[in-house]
C-alpha cells in the first residue's frame, strides 16, 4: 500500500520556506533570480569601455541588484548562470560591439561583434560562475561607431539566477 504525504510547504531547519506547493501540486521554489533592462535608449560615448548601469528592474527577488553600482551581489554562495544581451545602434557604420561580464570589477569574460559598415548590431553573452555570496557581477560595453547608443525597451538587458547553491 503506497503512503501519502500532504504538505502545501517545505521549511528549512532554520525555518525559512524553501518550497511551497500549490493545490495543483506544482512546486515554487524560492530561486534567486533577476532581469534588469533600460527603458529608454541609452547613450554610450564612442570606443570607450563603460559599466551599464541598467535602470528598469523587471524581477529581483531577492533585491540583491544595485541600479547604483550596475553590479547583482548574490548573497547566496553557488553557481549562478549570468546573461547578457544588446542591441546597439550607430547614426553611421559602427566596427565594433565588445559586450563583457566584469567580476568584482574586473573583466571576466567578453564577446566580440564586428557588424563593418552597419548601422545596428547586437550581442550577446552567457556564463555559469561561482559566486562565494561576497561577489558581484556588472555588465559593461564598448562600441565603437557615431553617436552609438544602446538600445533599451526589451533589445538589451542582463539577467541571472542560481543554477546551483553551494
Amino acid at each position: 500500500m503506497a503512503s501519502v504525504l500532504k504538505v502545501d510547504n517545505i521549511k528549512s531547519t532554520a525555518g525559512n520556506q524553501s518550497i511551497s506547493i500549490s493545490e495543483d501540486g506544482i512546486p515554487s521554489l524560492n530561486v534567486p533570480m533577476f532581469s534588469v533592462g533600460h527603458s529608454s535608449n541609452f547613450s554610450l560615448t564612442s570606443a570607450v569601455t563603460t559599466l551599464v548601469p541598467w535602470n528598469q528592474t523587471v524581477i529581483d527577488t531577492h533585491e540583491w541588484y544595485n541600479s547604483a553600482t550596475g553590479a547583482y551581489s548574490p548573497a547566496i554562495p553557488g553557481y549562478y548562470q549570468f546573461n547578457t544581451w544588446m542591441l546597439a545602434q550607430a547614426s553611421a557604420s559602427m566596427g565594433r560591439i565588445l559586450l563583457r561580464f566584469y567580476k568584482n570589477d574586473i573583466q571576466y569574460t567578453s564577446v566580440d561583434v564586428q557588424p563593418g559598415a552597419a548601422t545596428q548590431g547586437g550581442a550577446s553573452l552567457s556564463v555559469i560562475d561561482y559566486m562565494n555570496g561576497a561577489d558581484s557581477m556588472s555588465v559593461y560595453a564598448y562600441v565603437n561607431g557615431t553617436s552609438p547608443l544602446l538600445v533599451g525597451g526589451t533589445f538589451s538587458g542582463f539577467s541571472g539566477f542560481l543554477v546551483r547553491a553551494a
